[in-house]
C-alpha cells in the first residue's frame, strides 16, 4: 500500500542555515523503482501537509509548481500520477486493513464483556438497593 510515511525537518543543505521539511513516502512494492519517495519542501512552503499520499504529493507538486524552475518538477509528477491510478485500490486496502482492526477490537471487548454477569450487571447499584448504605451519605448529614 502507498502511504506517507513519515516528515521530517531539519537542514537537509549543505550550507544552509534555515530549516526544511522532508517527506518521505512508502511506496507499494512493485512500484517503479526510478520514482522519487523523498521530496524536501522549504519550511516557508511547508504547510505540514496531511492527508493520504496522493492528498500530502499534490499539495507538494502545488509547491514546486510555483517555483520557476526545480528539478522537483517532474519527479513529483511523476510520483502524483502513479499515486492517483493507486488512489482507489489504496483506498480499499485502508478499508480493509481498517476492518480487520476493528474485527481484532472487537473480539477483545467481546471477550471482556464475556467474563460478567451481565444480567448482574444490567441491574448493578453501588450500594446494593438502600442508599442510606453509602458513606457518601452520611458525609451530608
Amino acid at each position: 500500500m502507498n502511504k506517507l510515511l513519515y516528515r521530517m525537518t531539519g537542514r537537509y543543505y549543505l550550507g544552509e542555515s534555515s530549516e526544511q521539511a522532508q517527506y518521505v513516502f512508502q511506496l507499494r512494492d512493485d512500484a517503479p523503482k526510478d520514482l522519487c519517495r523523498s521530496f524536501i519542501v522549504d519550511m516557508k512552503n511547508d504547510g505540514n501537509f496531511r492527508g493520504s499520499a496522493l492528498e500530502v504529493a499534490r499539495e507538494i507538486k502545488e509547491v514546486f509548481d510555483s517555483y520557476w524552475i526545480s528539478t522537483q518538477k517532474t519527479k513529483i509528477a511523476a510520483l502524483v500520477e502513479y499515486l492517483e491510478l493507486w488512489s482507489e485500490k489504496d483506498e480499499y486496502d485502508d478499508l480493509k486493513e481498517e476492518r480487520e482492526r476493528l474485527t481484532k477490537r472487537l473480539s477483545e471487548v467481546e471477550k471482556k464483556l464475556g467474563g460478567y454477569d451481565h444480567e448482574e450487571m444490567e441491574n448493578w447499584k453501588p450500594y446494593g438497593t438502600n442508599s442510606s448504605e453509602s458513606p457518601i451519605a452520611s458525609i451530608s448529614e
